[in-house]
């Protein structure tokens, strides 16, 4: 990216304000600022979690319509973000399974629901990167270089599960006002002293 292209669209992420749709889970952290990369600690929650197949015309939206009826059917509120787990295939990330979460993580009961299956996600720290714009696959793999980049420049942390996009909009809001969160779970692979003198 150009260096004038680069300024305007920082310029942009400084000015950008994400639409506020619908309310975090209890006890969720805020999300992290358009451009910028944080460190978040999640508490468990319950996640209703729909499977995507690729292959199928409207996969995503085909799941996110499974979990919409889902949540109607059982009286439960919507909230934000939407969760879309991603699996490794060779050197690829594709994306898996798309969940929307419980607002409490004692509502309701586990197991398979139809066409969705109530599972709960225990707590966990993770590296995010808040973005705008579309939540395309070209998107992802842009976000994912940036933290795997963060990673290598900090090697007190390492990568400890499959990376994850966490989406604060419907279908509905256009992709010039849309905002997500790329993130990987993350744990402690030496002390702060130890990866600061590796780093010299």
């Amino acid at each position: 990216m150009e260096l004038r292209e680069f300024a305007r669209e920082r310029a942009l992420d400084l000015v950008f304000e994400p639409k506020v749709e619908s309310p975090r889970p209890d006890h969720f952290p805020r999300a992290t600022p358009v451009g910028e990369i944080s460190i978040l600690q999640y508490p468990s929650y319950r996640m209703a979690r729909a499977s995507i197949a690729r292959s199928l015309l409207g996969g995503r939206n085909g799941a996110f319509s499974k979990l919409f009826r889902h949540i109607q059917s059982n009286g439960i509120a919507m909230t934000a973000p939407v969760e879309m787990t991603y699996k490794r295939d060779a050197t690829v990330e594709r994306l898996h399974s798309m969940g929307f979460l419980y607002r409490k993580p004692e509502f309701g009961p586990l197991g398979q629901q139809g066409e969705v299956e109530v599972v709960d996600i225990p707590e966990a720290l993770v590296l995010s990167l808040g973005m705008r714009g579309s939540g395309s696959d070209a998107n992802f793999t842009r976000g994912l270089e940036d933290l795997r980049r963060w990673l290598a420049e900090h090697p007190e942390w390492k990568e400890s599960g499959p990376a994850r996009a966490m989406g604060w909009n419907s279908p509905m809001v256009p992709d010039a006002r849309t905002f997500f969160e790329i993130q990987i779970p993350i744990a402690r692979a030496l002390p702060a002293q130890e990866a600061s003198r590796q780093a010299l």
